[in-house]
């Protein structure tokens, strides 16, 4: 697949003009769209040659999105460390989009070597870059019912707290 340089993806003078947090939500978006295009993985060099990114801001990057599990990575030693997008982890077949008034959420089933999981991802539509996940949760499938219950329990106990 075709690769763009970041001056390609958006110009540079718009990118000087955008305020610390929102020049950081673009380049991260282009990093997760670069990992998307790769789903036979990608490595921080030539990320950051495909963005016209330093070597260090593109690792910072892709390090985050690990972090917030919506990429994964392969070691396979201190200098070759692989990113895939993390749609591979989970099965379309059981992946649904929430779509409510204000808040839209994708709920993936997760099975890996660790078990069954139901993965719950808040998405927020980035303009020009599409959804990206702003918070979320992983939660052994088996304590679904425990958890949802609990929740319910918190809002409950909240309502009698205020007749009181």
């Amino acid at each position: 697949m075709a690769t763009r340089s970041l001056e390609e993806s958006i110009r540079p003078e718009t990118l000087k003009a955008l305020g610390p947090e929102a020049k950081i939500d673009v380049i991260r978006g282009l990093v997760r769209k670069q990992v998307r295009e790769h789903p036979d993985g990608i490595n921080a060099s030539a990320l950051a040659e495909a963005l016209n990114l330093s070597p260090n801001t593109a690792k910072k990057h892709l390090d985050y999105l690990v972090a917030t599990r919506e990429i994964y990575n392969r070691v396979y030693s201190q200098r070759n460390v692989v990113y895939f997008p993390n749609e591979r982890l989970s099965h379309p077949y059981v992946q649904s989009l929430i779509e409510l008034e204000d808040q839209t959420f994708r709920v993936n089933l997760i099975e890996n070597e660790r078990g069954s999981f139901v993965y719950i991802q808040e998405l927020q539509d980035t303009p020009g870059f599409g959804m990206k996940v702003v918070g979320g949760v992983i939660i052994r499938k088996d304590n679904l019912a425990k958890v949802v219950e609990g929740v319910y329990e918190v809002i409950e106990n909240e309502e009698r707290e205020k007749l009181v």
